[in-house]
């Protein structure tokens, strides 16, 4: 029985998450063809979103698609604005009600310390054409962790720019 509500279950989450599966879809900010370069944008917890780019805001998508790859413009350094969130998740390693107060009071500060929902200028160096890169929002540890945009060359995995930021 324990073996049939198992597979129940994991058949009930492949199914959520493959209705919840979006299509990629590119999106270009060069006009008449010109040579380009993509960049991912890395959600999640740590994460970043698109915004504008050049004053221009990206357009939201069509419902159960999102742009990927997103095209821009090369041999120029581009202005970027993403949105960059994080929620730490509070942890709950204490027992008994004493336990929980002092674990919900202790990590509410740290938690709320460094939490980040702000939009950020991400000044981008110029980028190769042809090339891909992905752009990824890294939270450093600790009450202090650095806020850090991290411009990645996908095909090497080099390091290209980072670009600290502050949380407020």
């Amino acid at each position: 029985m324990e073996k049939m509500k198992n597979s129940i279950l994991v058949f009930a989450i492949a199914l959520l998450m493959i209705s919840c599966a979006t299509t990629s879809v590119p999106y270009s900010f060069v006009e008449n063809g010109n040579e380009t370069a993509s960049i991912d944008f890395i959600g999640g917890n740590p994460g970043i979103k698109l915004i504008y780019f050049d004053n221009n805001e990206l357009p939201e998508p069509d419902k159960k698609t999102h742009w990927n790859p997103v095209l821009f413009p090369v041999s120029k350094p581009l202005k970027i604005t993403v949105h960059a969130y994080y929620q730490q998740q509070a942890s709950s390693g204490s027992t008994g009600f004493l336990g929980a107060l002092v674990t919900i009071a202790a990590t509410s500060a740290i938690t709320a310390s460094r939490a980040v929902d702000r939009d950020v200028l991400f000044d981008c160096p110029s980028l190769d054409v042809g090339k891909t890169y992905k752009l990824v929002f890294r939270k450093g540890a600790g009450a202090t962790g650095k806020n850090l945009l991290v411009l990645t060359d996908k095909s090497t995995g080099k390091v290209i720019y980072e670009q600290e930021f502050e949380s407020k």
